[in-house]
């Protein structure tokens, strides 16, 4: 008899430490539900549907009353106004933005454009800007080839326009990190084909220094080491840019150094006008010069190098 009637107490017990629990978390899920929403309402919504549609936070500002934000997409070349229901202008005079798209009833302007731009608000107007009339200065890095344009054939299948991308991203994010005052952009992000013309044009609209990454080829396979090529065509310190590119490249890979070269036979050097130098960093066609060019130490060191030496170049050339 005793044992039937501490049978039940001790089902309650557990009854009760359940029902404790389940109480318990229910209020842990309303308390985080309120801060939920107190959060996002403080933050703001229209920033978390921005990340999740790619585009950064670009600029903020008032037109008519009316809140207004700016949202970019460096890399794709999209940019989205939020402007509720006000009248505003879009100021062009440049020519930058290629494609218009109104949305009166999303309350929000879409930009596609050719070349990365800056978004000014000014009173009830989107001035257009490009990068190096906003910022002191501004670094193109030119990742060679691309898309169909995989570069000069290298043993085993491996493409140029893979080996640079790697190399030029590395570059970047180190100007990303860093606080050199330099803003970088870069031709391509990913695997696109960009004609010689648009990189010169996209070098020319956007910055004020531009180094483009290539490797290099040959029928022999023994040869190997580094080159730099530019063209005086259009600025007179494209030597002087070479030059700084090549010291700090072979200094930091211990490759031969074989000097820089003129070469006003390659559109986009010859139509750059602002300082823009070619970096050739080893053959790809030498097996052991290949192995490094495909290791990604190798290719941190690459743009190692790189992101010292312009730096030098920007405080030692003028642009």
């Amino acid at each position: 008899m005793s044992g039937n009637r501490q049978a039940p107490r001790g089902r309650g017990r557990q009854r009760r430490r359940l029902s404790n629990k389940f109480y318990g978390l229910l209020a842990i899920l309303v308390i985080g539900a309120v801060l939920y929403f107190v959060v996002t309402g403080v933050i703001g919504g229209e920033d978390d549907a921005a990340i999740e549609d790619g585009y950064e936070n670009g600029a903020a500002g008032v037109i008519a009353g009316e809140a207004l934000r700016v949202y970019h997409d460096h890399v794709n070349l999209v940019y989205r106004i939020v402007h509720g229901n006000s009248q505003i202008r879009i100021s062009n005079p440049m020519g930058f933005a290629v494609e218009t798209a109104f949305d009166p009833a999303a309350g929000q302007i879409i930009l596609h454009t050719d070349i990365p731009i800056i978004l000014d608000i000014q009173g009830d107007t989107v001035h257009l800007q490009s990068p190096r009339d906003v910022y002191e200065r501004v670094l193109v890095i030119d990742a060679g080839h691309g898309g169909y344009d995989i570069g000069a054939p290298a043993p085993g299948g491996v493409r140029e326009s893979d080996i640079v991308l790697a190399m030029a991203h590395y570059l970047y994010a180190l100007f990303e990190q860093s606080n050199s005052g330099i803003t970088v952009f870069m031709t391509r992000h990913g695997d696109d084909f960009m004609t010689p013309r648009s990189r010169a044009d996209f070098a020319n609209a956007v910055g004020h220094m531009k180094i483009s990454i290539h490797t290099n080829a040959f029928s022999d396979t023994s040869v190997a080491g580094t080159e730099t090529l530019y063209s005086p065509i259009l600025n007179a310190n494209n030597p002087a840019l070479a030059q700084i590119i090549q010291n700090a490249l072979v200094a930091e890979l211990g490759t031969r150094d074989r000097g820089i070269f003129t070469r006003n036979d390659l559109y986009q050097l010859a139509n750059t006008r602002i300082p823009a130098a070619m970096a050739e960093i080893d053959f790809k066609t030498n097996p052991a010069a290949l192995e490094n060019l495909t290791n990604s130490q190798y290719q941190q060191r690459v743009a190692r190098a790189l992101y010292e030496a312009l730096i030098l170049a920007f405080n030692a050339i003028p642009n």
